[in-house]
């Protein structure tokens, strides 16, 4: 088995050997003429990650501009339109009907502002959430898709108070 990939080897190196050479001698390298050289390559341009080649004036909008926007207001108003919807029917379902708050990390008779307070942080996260989105300049007829989680959540707690309390 030696000697075959020995009898390889030398093989591969006569055919090697054998060739003439691509490279020219260096005694003809000077001539009286003037040689042309080609052109150098072009430069492969930087490929470009998700944070590498970010134009961050181009492709971003101040908060100033977003907090000023009609679309951030309109989804933050939303938001706290849906949840001070559900907070006041729940107020009002065991203040008048004597039926009481399900939710979870609120007393079974829970006044307005601790209504309010259990919402804050979804309220906070949605305009969080809008703010980046506008900050990055995202299309804007896709905001309202933060605005479907706590119409699905709200919606569903006030058709159980007027299911079961009114």
């Amino acid at each position: 088995m030696r000697s075959a990939v020995l009898a390889c080897f030398c093989f591969a190196a006569a055919l090697l050997s054998a060739q003439p050479s691509a490279q020219p001698s260096p005694t003809n390298l000077v001539s009286d003429s003037a040689v042309e050289l080609p052109d150098a390559p072009p430069v492969p341009l930087k490929k470009c990650g998700p944070w590498s080649c970010w134009d961050y004036t181009k492709h971003h909008r101040p908060l100033e501009e977003v907090v000023r926007s009609r679309p951030f207001w309109l989804t933050v108003g939303g938001d706290f339109l849906i949840s001070s919807s559900d907070a006041e029917i729940s107020h009002e379902g065991y203040a008048h009907h004597k039926c009481w708050e399900g939710a979870d990390g609120l007393p079974h008779y829970a006044s307005r502002s601790q209504l309010y307070r259990y919402q804050l942080p979804e309220n906070a996260a949605v305009a969080f959430a809008s703010a980046i989105w506008l900050m990055a300049k995202m299309p804007k007829p896709a905001l309202p898709m933060y605005l479907v989680w706590p119409a699905i959540v709200h919606g569903r707690a006030d058709a159980d108070w007027f299911q079961h309390c009114w």
